[in-house]
């Protein structure tokens, strides 16, 4: 091979390289821009307001075997530091589902307050 032949070859791998590499800058950039574009604003959640005292003791009232009223309004003495009544409404959560685990860890932690 000659000179001739060498420098042309190195100049057109050079340029080679020099396009991979704006490529790759290329890429990243489109794909930074894409992704940043993609992430769509989660929509606001609607506000829920907390059923009252008064709104759980109806429902368990209504149907005294359901358990999540009773976890419910147990949550919401609780939350009132009404602890004494917080173990009666999980103790009657407990009796109406004995094999939920968290229902006795509630009742557990309510009585520990109350006392």
């Amino acid at each position: 091979m000659d000179e001739g032949s060498e420098s042309v070859a190195g100049s057109r791998g050079g340029a080679y390289l020099l396009l991979a590499a704006a490529l790759l800058v290329a890429g990243i950039l489109a794909w930074r821009t894409l992704d940043d574009a993609g992430e769509a604003p989660l929509p606001e959640p609607a506000e829920t307001v907390a059923p009252t005292i008064e709104e759980l003791q109806a429902r368990t009232q209504a149907d005294p075997g359901d358990a999540e009223a009773w976890q419910e309004l147990g949550f919401a003495y609780f939350g009132q530091e009404q602890f004494a009544d917080a173990v009666s409404a999980y103790e009657s959560a407990v009796e109406a589902d004995p094999d939920a685990a968290i229902l006795w860890s509630a009742l557990g932690e309510a009585r520990i307050y109350a006392s």
